[in-house]
């Protein structure tokens, strides 16, 4: 009896294990580094299962004395006492065990064979987004299946007495299906190819799959040959172990295998090292985060190993991969289910609701076939009711979601989004300029942030006046920048805004008596950004305090602060604003300079060699070294890894979308709730390097930047060219209706530098969905009167039917064989014209490795902008998606839906003939709508206004009596 319960124990912790890992699957952090991940479990199960092997031996022996054999079954003899086994018509008959020989060969055989699939499963991993769904899960039961009946059921013995005259012929049947030998074969069948079903109904993300040379070929080749590796692996230490009831001795012959693999893969991998430099599996230099949790996961790996042998007596080998297969995908079926219903991204609602019923089905009969038929089912035969109840409740309610499911919506959400664009605008500029006096506009700003205006707000004011500016009272974005700052002390301020370290990409700007000069960046290159910031300045620097600035001449933000940090300069900012008679008027005088001036030196070997301090070390993103830290912990990002490529990710879309179209235009950059942006976009991939600020990631370091992405502290200013140019002439363009009807985008390709993969960088992406994609596209499609489809579409059959002018023009910024592959996976185009894209209805501004430049002169050039971005800039707050723009999700799946809306579409789908007309009159309204915006909020003069008063609070900030100074009446 103790026995018993030993088995039921030790299965229910493998069993729940593995339904909690499967549901936790992609948090965890060994899928980093897949090659390592191996050879640390391969040691940890050997050392483990060693040490456990001799342990119990000398148990063993003390208590027993000499013994040749411990049984690790429940003890009973071929009578078992059990009633419910007396029953059991079946038994194996005949069964040789394996030579000393035969079992020296196996041992080898397997060691080869788990050393070659754990190279197998790195270049699967490697190469993820080429494979295939389900094959692995679909396969590995049919050849375990085809084992079993090929292989062991030849010794299976039926004592049943089919002649019985109380059988009728359904008893006839069910006794053939249950006690022959092919009684697994069907089941197995219905499990996978249920399994295949549910898999089919993943949609494809728009991650690269480099498709010359036959590569995805090749991957799925890896797939299937890794996956006849498996039922190897898991037959041979079947065959080892089966005739094997001595516990110590088990654990030894799985502790050599372990043993031996982990130290040949170790050789093999020390060998490439030495033979090809870094660039190998094992030269990954992971941090100390991957260590520890691949370790925990492989001690908890080795458990439910161990576990597994502990009950090998009581399950076959199918009955055991069939159980795990069935833990892997049922705790997830359960989790989304609720998901499932939503419309988008679309699917299969008959693949999802047969597959889920095969799948569960199939699984059900082969679990009650091996419980009536089989010796040995301790259990099986006892699993709790309530646990079969309840499983049976929860699949009968998922089966009811899937059948539940309609892909048909009632509206169109991109006619719901334009129409909230303009309600919300309209809102948003009535309380953004409701202020036509000046102490209206006081008024408005103590309301608004709880405390008095600067000084020389009143010269702010009038200068805002005089140059007919729209927006008085609304600057939330420089409110949000500057708000940390308030958690330092302003001396702390002034002193780190002397650089440590500076680089020519960091320039210093002096303001003295009211004039601003520039210190000169080294190169001529970045020079340009500083004089235009100066002139600025010197428009409005009569009224500024004496002040030091840093300005970053990158395009990228540098600042990144940990959630933590932020959060708790949050806490300690500035108390309530004293009353009206408590504070002066004017900035503190500087009788002595408050700061230190601006080290003009500029030290050689940090310029020359930024990444000297980083020799040989491995490639570490900026996503994963940096900007993993500015989420809270439990968001999505700090629980989730972005490594499955492949599939796109619906859940993280879901909370700043209306189905496939973007809703939340701000929250779509919030890389919290979007672990895979990790991989789908160059910012993210781009190795992290030290900061050009000189001071540690997560130090609060005043730099003026002129875009920022999310969890970046840079304090955003209007930079040269983020406004409208007085001296440019829109009058001469074409009018929206007489351009061509095409998405226009050119551009050249950049790749992120350290041999990151280039199949994730958005240009790369783009020009692919144009040309070579191979996957369906999701389209919201007309369905019925006045209702609509989200539907699949090949790509092949939408190239004729969208009008796309897609291309590279150069290919930049890539090493080794990496220029030559994007040459012949996208061909190269002639240079355009600066002005080409004049001709087109519709414009594409898409992030490089940094903002593009690009929108402020689409909004002008009365074409519509559709604009894909994680940077935000001064001027965000002040343009609304919808009305001035189209936003289009990061991952580009939403482009084609929202081309097809504006453009119209036709042509048969899946039978049916499909009108959608064009929307080009709302197409031409928010393109008019855009353009006149930009030259009411957009013009160089806001651009002033906003530096103007950005720099009055930054004043503030930096004084000592910042409590106690403030604009106010005389």
């Amino acid at each position: 009896m103790a026995s018993r319960r030993y088995t039921v124990v030790v299965t229910s912790f493998a069993l729940l294990t593995i339904s909690n890992y499967s549901v936790t699957w992609e948090s965890r952090r060994i899928h980093e580094h897949s090659f390592l991940t191996f050879v640390i479990l391969l040691f940890i199960i050997g050392s483990i299962f060693s040490l456990l092997s001799k342990v119990l031996a000398r148990y063993f022996q003390n208590r027993y004395g000499d013994f040749e054999a411990i049984p690790l079954d429940d003890g009973e003899d071929d009578e078992p006492s059990d009633p419910d086994k007396r029953d059991i018509p079946g038994k194996y008959v005949g069964v040789t065990p394996l030579g000393a020989r035969a079992r020296r060969h196996i041992f080898y055989l397997t060691i080869a064979c788990i050393v070659s699939r754990v190279e197998i499963q790195r270049r699967i991993v490697d190469d993820f987004q080429c494979t295939r769904p389900g094959v692995e899960i679909t396969l590995l039961p049919l050849l375990i299946a085809a084992y079993d009946f090929l292989v062991l059921q030849r010794h299976y013995v039926n004592d049943r007495d089919y002649d019985t005259i109380d059988n009728n012929v359904f008893d006839d049947i069910y006794d053939y299906f249950t006690f022959s030998r092919g009684r697994y074969l069907i089941p197995t069948f219905l499990f996978s190819y249920g399994v295949f079903l549910l898999a089919s109904c993943t949609s494809q993300s728009t991650y690269i799959c480099y498709s010359s040379g036959g590569h995805g070929r090749t991957i799925a080749s890896f797939q299937l040959f890794g996956t006849i590796l498996d039922a190897v692996i898991i037959i041979a230490v079947t065959e080892m172990l089966r005739d094997t009831h001595d516990g110590p001795r088990r654990l030894q012959i799985i502790a050599s295998l372990s043993l031996t693999s982990a130290t040949v893969l170790t050789l093999a991998a020390t060998s490439v090292f030495i033979l090809k430099g870094k660039h190998t599996a094992m030269a990954a230099q992971p941090n100390s985060l991957y260590i520890w949790a691949a370790i925990i996961d492989c001690l908890v790996c080795a458990a439910v190993l161990l576990c597994s042998i502990y009950v090998l007596n009581d399950f076959q080998p199918l009955a055991l991969v069939n159980t795990f297969m069935f833990l892997c995908l049922y705790p997830n079926l359960v989790s989304s289910a609720w998901s499932s219903l939503a419309a988008y991204p679309p699917y299969s609602t008959s693949a999802k609701t047969i597959g889920f019923l095969l799948f569960f089905g199939g699984f059900i009969i082969s679990t009650h076939t091996y419980k009536v038929s089989e010796p040995l089912t301790n259990f099986s035969r006892r699993i709790p009711l309530w646990i079969q109840v309840l499983v049976m409740m929860l699949s009968v309610v998922i089966e009811g979601i899937f059948l539940s499911r309609s892909k048909v919506i009632g509206f169109s959400p991109v006619d719901f989004l334009m129409y909230n664009a303009r309600i919300d605008s309209d809102h948003w500029l009535k309380q953004a300029s409701s202020s036509n006096s000046l102490d209206v506009a006081v008024a408005e700003y103590q309301s608004k942030y709880r405390r008095a205006p600067p000084p020389n707000f009143d010269k702010w004011f009038a200068f805002a006046q005089e140059r007919d500016a729209l927006i008085i009272d609304d600057y939330d974005q420089m409110e949000k920048d500057l708000l940390p700052f308030w958690g330092l002390e302003p001396a702390v301020i002034r002193d780190r805004t002397t650089i440590q370290h500076p680089e020519c990409d960091i320039a210093g700007i002096i303001i003295r008596g009211g004039r601003a000069q520039a210190d000169s960046p080294c190169s001529q290159d970045t020079s340009w950004v500083a004089d235009d910031t100066v002139e600025m300045i010197n428009a409005f620097a009569q009224w500024l305090p004496d002040m030091n600035i840093g300005v970053n001449t990158k395009v990228t933000p540098q600042v990144a602060m940990s959630r933590k940090t932020i959060n708790s300069l949050r806490r300690e900012h500035y108390a309530e604003s004293p009353s009206a008679g408590q504070f002066n008027k004017s900035f503190s005088p500087n009788a002595d300079p408050a700061w230190k001036e601006l080290d003009l030196e500029r030290q050689a070997q940090w310029s020359a060699s930024p990444t000297v301090q980083h020799k040989g070390s491995s490639y570490r993103s900026r996503y994963e070294e940096i900007e993993s830290m500015v989420c809270p912990s439990h968001s999505r990002m700090r629980k989730r890894r972005g490594w499955n490529v492949r599939d796109f990710c619906a859940s993280c879309t879901r909370p700043h979308s209306l189905g496939a179209f973007v809703q939340k235009w701000r929250l779509a950059a919030d890389i919290c709730h979007q672990p895979d942006l990790a991989a789908f976009h160059s910012f993210h991939m781009a190795q992290s390097t030290p900061s050009s600020t000189g001071y540690s990631h997560d130090t609060l370091v005043p730099l003026f930047s002129r875009s920022k992405s999310h969890g970046y502290s840079d304090i955003v200013f209007p930079g040269p060219g983020d406004y409208i140019k007085p001296t440019q002439n829109i009058s001469g363009y074409e009018s929206f209706v007489e351009k061509e009807t095409a998405l226009f985008w050119r551009g050249a390709a950049e790749s992120t530098a350290g041999g990151v993969s280039w199949q994730g960088n958005q240009q790369q992406r783009l020009v692919n969905l144009a040309t070579n994609y191979t996957g369906a596209i999701p389209m919201l499609l007309p369905y019925a009167a006045n209702k609509l489809a989200y539907e699949s579409i090949p790509a092949a059959k939408l190239g004729g039917r969208l009008h796309l002018n897609i291309g590279f023009t150069n290919i930049t910024q890539c090493g080794g064989d990496s220029c030559a592959k994007q040459a012949k996976e996208f061909g190269i185009l002639p240079e355009a014209d600066p002005e080409e894209h004049l001709q087109y209805k519709y414009v594409l501004d898409l992030d490089s490795t940094g903002p593009s430049g690009n929108f402020i002169p689409f909004l002008q050039s009365d074409s519509l902008p559709f604009r894909s971005s994680i940077f935000r800039s001064w001027y965000d707050d002040r343009v609304s998606a919808w009305l001035h723009f189209i936003p289009i999700d990061i991952r580009l799946n939403d482009l084609y839906a929202t081309l097809a809306y504006f453009t119209g579409v036709k042509g048969k789908v899946k039978g049916r003939d499909v009108v959608m007309d064009a929307k080009e009159g709302q197409a031409a309204f928010i393109a008019s709508q855009g353009r006149k915006w930009a030259e009411k909020v957009l013009r160089k003069e806001d651009a002033e206004i906003y530096f103007f008063r950005l720099l009055l609070e930054w004043g503030r900030i930096v004084d000592d009596n910042r409590d106690h100074i403030g604009f106010k009446f005389e």
